[in-house]
């Protein structure tokens, strides 16, 4: 088995099964992700990319994560413009590309968004920075880390549902942790017509693992 960060580097997901796990529309991933130029008043401006991957290929899944806190970051009312100030100012504060995996960020993060900007530190992101972290705590809650302090599985539900994304284990795909089933294939059955009963039979499931399959499945179809 590869290692969790050899793993976690691994161009894996579509940009369409990463909004699915975000939980956003394809089309706002492909926006993020790339750096882009702009005009200024003192010429051409560029924003930076928010994943180190190509824009064009596969996700890895701490582009993944990457995304997922992102998303959190706007469903706090943080402008596209502040989050990737933050972003770049983290790389240079904890000296890493992918900052928003490690666990350094899930414990200090939070100045990023508190703190009056200064020179490659600090991003103010004035009243809205509370908000932005309540919602990206959520995600970085849900996240387990590896003894070198960077990301390795991620419970998208939360960690009281049984439902995890390892890159190590079902090539990435989100799955029942107590049987290693992917969701995809629990929900595929569902929405063929099968009733719930056949399928608890058949894969050796609680009502509660299905449950929580089919509502994460459908929570990722309908985003």
């Amino acid at each position: 088995m590869p290692t969790s960060t050899d793993a976690a580097d691994r161009p894996t997901y579509t940009t369409a099964e990463a909004a699915r796990y975000v939980g956003t529309s394809p089309q706002t991933v492909a926006r993020w992700r790339p750096g882009y130029s702009f005009p200024t008043q003192r010429g051409p401006g560029h924003s930076g990319p928010l994943t180190t991957g190509p824009s064009g290929g596969l996700l890895s899944f701490n582009d993944l994560v990457e995304v997922a806190v992102v998303r959190a970051a706007r469903q706090g009312g943080v402008t596209m413009r502040n989050v990737r100030k933050a972003i770049e100012a983290a790389r240079e504060l904890y000296g890493s590309d992918q900052p928003l995996t490690l666990f350094k960020f899930q414990t200090d993060g939070r100045e990023l968004f508190t703190h009056e900007l200064e020179p490659s530190r600090y991003v103010n992101l004035t009243r809205r920075g509370q908000i932005a972290w309540e919602h990206i705590r959520d995600v970085l809650k849900d996240l387990e880390y590896d003894e070198s302090g960077v990301a390795f599985r991620w419970w998208p539900s939360g960690k009281d549902k049984p439902i995890v994304i390892d890159p190590r284990i079902s090539f990435g795909r989100p799955y029942l942790i107590r049987r290693g089933i992917s969701t995809d294939a629990i929900f595929g059955r569902f929405v063929s017509g099968e009733s719930i009963e056949s399928i608890l039979d058949d894969f050796e499931l609680t009502g509660a693992e299905v449950e929580a399959a089919v509502r994460f499945e459908s929570r990722a179809a309908a985003a």
